[in-house]
């Protein structure tokens, strides 16, 4: 069972198993509470997010974030 799953209670898999989205659904947020939006970019000063994926990010899946935290690496600098 994965870190997570255990910090959860979640009993699926085998011991030592990688996590799956099945078992980890809590892929942290890559807000840094400055939340200013660029009018030029339009993202978030802070995290980069733009309106839409910050607005999106509780009801994405973790496919879903891990593509927005893809995305981001992208944004930087």
């Amino acid at each position: 069972m994965c870190v997570a799953a255990k910090r959860k209670k979640i009993t699926l898999g085998k011991p030592g198993a990688a996590c799956s989205d099945a078992q980890v659904s809590d892929i942290r947020s890559p807000c840094t509470g400055v939340c200013r939006i660029d009018p030029r970019t339009k993202w978030c000063l802070g995290c980069r997010r733009t309106l839409a994926e910050i607005a999106d990010w509780p009801r994405l899946s973790p496919k879903g974030k891990r593509a927005v935290l893809a995305g981001l690496a992208a944004r930087k600098g």
